[in-house]
């Protein structure tokens, strides 16, 4: 599993990491929603889980920026079904440009907060790329791994594809 997410990772962020340019600034923020098909395992079963939901991104400075999102995670056997996710998480732009860029990798991580009856907190990380498309209009490729302390055993890790808007 450890394999295949590092594998999933290296690929995504390479293309954005081989072709960034040098770092000038990009102004603003943008939103972005997502689908994200993927899987939770712990003590050696795994489950497949699809997760969906939208949040918001802006650059503070030098490449670094802050972010925050809320979605659901469902699953038929993990989790006892749906649950809500909060996270919010601090980004970090690489060859980040003016808004003219198409391709602009990132890595992400930060806390997480899943709640349905109560609440149970984790970690996530992940990277990716956005491609703008437009200057008002992306793509957004992402891997994203999320693990509550609580559970160590206990992981999910998504694929996300998604739309960025600005």
């Amino acid at each position: 599993m450890r394999r295949t997410l590092a594998t999933l990772l290296f690929v995504t962020l390479l293309p954005g990491v081989v072709f960034a340019g040098t770092p000038q600034r990009q102004p603003g923020g943008w939103g972005y929603f997502f689908l994200a098909p993927g899987a939770a395992s712990g003590d050696g079963d795994a489950e497949g889980v699809l997760v969906a939901g939208g949040g918001g991104e802006g650059v503070i400075g030098g490449g670094f920026g802050i972010g925050a999102e809320l979605g659901v995670l469902t699953a038929a056997g993990c989790c006892g079904g749906a649950i809500g996710l909060l996270s919010v998480n601090g980004i970090y732009l690489f060859g980040q440009r003016d808004q003219s860029s198409r391709l602009v990798p990132f890595i992400t991580g930060g806390y997480s907060l899943g709640f349905r009856s109560g609440a149970g907190h984790a970690v996530n990380f992940g990277g990716g790329t956005h491609y703008w498309f437009s200057r008002h209009a992306g793509a957004r490729f992402e891997v994203r791994y999320l693990i509550p302390p609580q559970q160590p055993s206990f992981h999910v890790w998504s694929f996300r594809l998604g739309m960025d808007f600005r």
